[in-house]
Formats: C-alpha cells, structure tokens, sequence
C-alpha cells in the first residue's frame, strides 16, 4: 500500500492525502484528490489533465520494469525468414 501526502496543496490547516494499493490504483487516487481538493465539477473532468509518474518512477514504485538499454530486434521479412 502507498499513502501519500500532496505537499503542494494545502489550505490553512488542511492537507491533502491519498492512498493506492498499488501504483495504477494510487495514480488514479492523486487524480481523483486533486480534483476533489481544487472542487472541480464532475462535468469538467473530462477536461481536466491527468497526472502520470514518470516511467523512471513507476519503476521505483515497483509498476513495471524498465526496459533492458541497448536491446536489438531484427525484423525479418518473407525472404530472410525461414519457415
């Protein structure tokens, strides 16, 4: 489980906090906070920009690995492949 406190968002004595049991789930808990927090109307959700970590951060948040560096793919094409 993550909990998570939004240090930029605080009104007097009020904080913003969430939580997410995993990394797709707190994404989607800091959204839904933000909006709640600044009081966004249901109907300019839509509208409204998401925030998404960095892929360097979901990975230190265990949501998926990073990509080996230097992987190389060769494509092959009907004439080099052989059936």
């Amino acid at each position: 489980m993550y909990i998570i406190s939004m240090a930029g968002l605080t009104k007097k004595d009020i904080k913003c906090f969430t939580q997410g049991e995993n990394l797709f789930e707190l994404v989607q808990m800091i959204n839904d906070a933000v909006y709640t927090y600044l009081d966004i109307p249901q109907k300019y959700l839509a509208y409204m920009p998401n925030y998404s970590p960095s892929i360097k951060m979901a990975h230190d948040f265990g949501g998926f690995p990073l990509p080996k560096k230097n992987i190389r793919l060769k494509l092959l094409n009907r004439e080099t492949a052989k059936v």
